[in-house]
């Protein structure tokens, strides 16, 4: 396998052969590598919009081989966002996209709904249609694109959402993220073993998809509409301080005890999934340069605290450091607390 560290611009490289490629913003000027890093994010994934989210400085680096019919990346940086804001339709490569977090944490935003990903977990979602990824101060992660024609099935031909594989919930996602995390050292697979890398990829995304699509189609209930309408209701309302359980259950036209009976069976109450939410947002927000005249009541009020007190709180409790400790440093990777975790979104 031939290695090719590449610090020239990203138009210069080809995105095929058979060479590990390395691009790295260490030996960019630091006012042109968010510029360097769009123009890598586009070579090799289509138009990306990419935009460091943090007030220091940026930097990141993309690792990538092919393996057989697939494209295999390893990306480390700091925080930052790409964004895609129309459908891909024509481009190349039109493609399926499997991301594992191996470290730190993000967010996969898609047709109104989200996905939180926390180290182990990975998720599955469409290039073709818009989505937006946010990196929530210093990740590393692993992605595989998968040509679409791979996923024979045609009812996942254009997947209408990001689907999340968790872990701590599936065995299966356990053990595919195990196998993924190969990806990162080719020396242990010899070259000859590309195609037992990529077919046995491919066989862990088509059965995830079918569980989950079995799943859905079994469980399609009045509860089940009822709680993605909930979902999509909070996501829209999230900065509105005076969002509760008594607004929602007057807009769903049901009582707040048959609310609480639906996600009965979820792992977080509604006012848990309500401040996660907007603790994430204020995360952003707080490691955004543009923000960086604003205080941190401002901010939190913003999103829907009305005590900053309160906002603090939870804020550790969620992130692992006081909000003023996470902006002087926003790439520290925040804590994930063990009650924390969001089972709406899966």
């Amino acid at each position: 396998m031939e290695y090719n560290s590449i610090m020239t611009p990203p138009g210069s490289a080809s995105p095929g052969g058979s060479r590990i490629d390395i691009f790295s913003t260490d030996d960019v000027d630091r006012n042109d590598r968010v510029e360097y890093w769009n123009g890598i994010a586009t070579r090799y994934f289509g138009h990306l919009e990419a935009h460091a989210t943090g007030p220091s400085e940026f930097r990141a680096t993309l690792t990538t081989r092919p393996v057989s019919f697939l494209r295999a990346f390893h990306i480390a940086g700091s925080g930052h966002q790409v964004r895609r804001d129309a459908p891909n339709g024509g481009a190349v490569p039109d493609a399926i996209k499997l991301l594992l977090q191996v470290r730190g944490r993000c967010r996969v935003d898609q047709n109104g709904r989200t996905a939180h990903l926390d180290p182990g977990s990975w998720c599955v979602y469409d290039t073709w249609r818009p989505y937006e990824i946010t990196n929530l101060g210093r990740v590393e992660q692993i992605v595989i694109q998968i040509p679409r024609h791979q996923i024979i099935d045609r009812s996942f031909r254009r997947l209408s959402e990001p689907f999340l594989a968790d872990p701590n919930r599936s065995a299966m996602a356990q053990i595919a993220a195990s196998f993924i995390r190969s990806y990162t050292d080719p020396g242990i697979v010899p070259e000859d073993g590309d195609e037992f890398l990529a077919e046995t990829t491919v066989g862990f995304v088509r059965r995830a998809l079918h569980a989950n699509a079995s799943q859905r189609r079994s469980v399609q209930t009045p509860s089940n509409q009822l709680r993605s309408r909930v979902r999509q209701y909070i996501l829209a309302h999230l900065s509105n301080p005076d969002l509760s359980i008594d607004r929602i259950a007057q807009s769903m036209g049901c009582s707040k005890r048959y609310l609480h009976q639906v996600f009965a069976m979820e792992n977080v109450t509604i006012e848990r999934h309500i401040w996660r939410l907007r603790i994430d947002r204020c995360c952003e927000a707080l490691a955004e340069q543009g923000q960086m005249k604003k205080s941190i009541s401002e901010i939190a009020f913003e999103w829907g605290f009305n005590s900053s007190a309160h906002f603090s709180r939870l804020f550790k409790a969620q992130v692992g450091v006081a909000p003023t400790s996470f902006r002087r440093k926003p790439t520290a990777t925040p804590v994930q607390s063990g009650k924390g975790r969001v089972g709406l979104v899966a």
